[in-house]
């Protein structure tokens, strides 16, 4: 293929990539249905919730992120309140207004997308891993650098799940944790072997 083809075809390629990429913003605005400016202020750490003139206490534990809930009650509200990053839910009740927060749908997809990709790059290293232990050859020291640089990566791409907290949730313990765990159990195995296999030579 000659180079101003190729070059046509990559440009039409990435046009259609970027069509794509306005299509699925798109969507996902649309799905998440956020309001363009919250009146609702969520403090989590505080457990707090300010709306209008008035701060209501927040019940409800972040340990099952992203599926935690919180409750508040409010009084004298007559709007439906809305926060960025959450579902809010109101209920009339005799005390006053009883607001359900929930993350919204696009944290919640995040944050087990980031879980997925967790999984994929710790199992990717331990297959690589694996290999190598299982092969005559002497692993390529490449190798040890690149198990490093993911045992070191995996705790900034957990950080990056919004409004997550700290190290400890219920996410970690079938997420994080394990893919940390099998990171280094992996980089152990390989520099083992590397080390073995380099006293022999």
């Amino acid at each position: 293929m000659s180079n101003p083809r190729r070059w046509l075809l990559l440009s039409i390629i990435l046009l259609l990539v970027g069509a794509t990429g306005l299509i699925y913003a798109a969507w996902i605005r649309q799905i998440t249905d956020e309001p363009q400016e919250s009146n609702l202020f969520i403090d989590l750490p505080k457990k707090e919730l300010r709306y209008a003139n008035q701060t209501a206490h927040l019940t409800g534990s972040p340990f099952y992120y992203p599926r935690d809930r919180y409750l508040a009650l409010l009084t004298n509200v007559n709007a439906a309140p809305k926060a960025s990053g959450y579902k809010v839910q109101a209920t009339l009740t005799k005390e006053g207004t009883l607001v359900e927060i929930e993350r919204s749908d696009l944290v919640q997809f995040e944050a087990h997308t980031i879980v997925a990709l967790l999984w994929l790059i710790s199992l990717g290293t331990a297959a690589v891993a694996l290999k190598t232990v299982l092969t005559e050859n002497s692993p390529d020291p490449a190798l040890l650098t690149y198990n490093a640089v993911v045992l070191f990566a995996l705790p900034a791409l957990r950080q990056t799940m919004a409004g997550a907290p700290a190290v400890g949730i219920y996410i970690d313990f079938y997420g994080f944790l394990c893919c940390e765990v099998i990171a280094v159990v992996s980089l152990s195995a390989l520099t083992v072997s590397w080390l073995a296999r380099k006293a022999r030579s």
